[in-house]
């Protein structure tokens, strides 16, 4: 029998959890919480600091909510609680610009969510 994405985005955490190191009490609410996976030259990257707040927050949980998968989805349910539904279309549109999200498949007449997918362009991003 098949496991559903979300089977195995929870396995997926529970075996990172096994290589983890605790949290300190300072880094988190719950010291066997898990982590968002950032590298250093991702987040001093011109491309990231570009972004405006709200993107940044938005690509944050998006990362999270992926648990490392490159193709994902990213439902309302996701990020109504930090970002308006305006608010999230403008990021979307400038992590789209800045190459860091790919929308892979818009489901508007589904009533669904848009597929999308992490994209790598945004390493060959420079200022203007």
């Amino acid at each position: 029998m098949a496991k559903s994405k979300a089977a195995k985005e929870q396995t997926a955490r529970q075996a990172s959890k096994k290589h983890m190191k605790r949290f300190q009490d300072w880094e988190a609410v719950k010291p066997d919480d898990y982590y968002v996976r950032c590298a250093s030259s991702f987040l001093h990257h011109p491309a990231f600091l570009a972004l405006s707040p709200a993107a940044r927050m938005t690509l944050i949980f998006m990362r999270e909510k992926t648990a490392g998968n490159r193709e994902f989805h990213f439902p309302l349910s996701s990020y109504a609680a930090f970002i308006s539904r305006d608010g999230f279309q403008r990021a979307i549109k400038q992590l789209v610009a800045l190459g860091f999200v790919e929308i892979t498949g818009k489901n508007k007449n589904l009533r669904k969510c848009n597929d999308y997918r992490f994209s790598s362009a945004w390493t060959r991003w420079t200022p203007r």
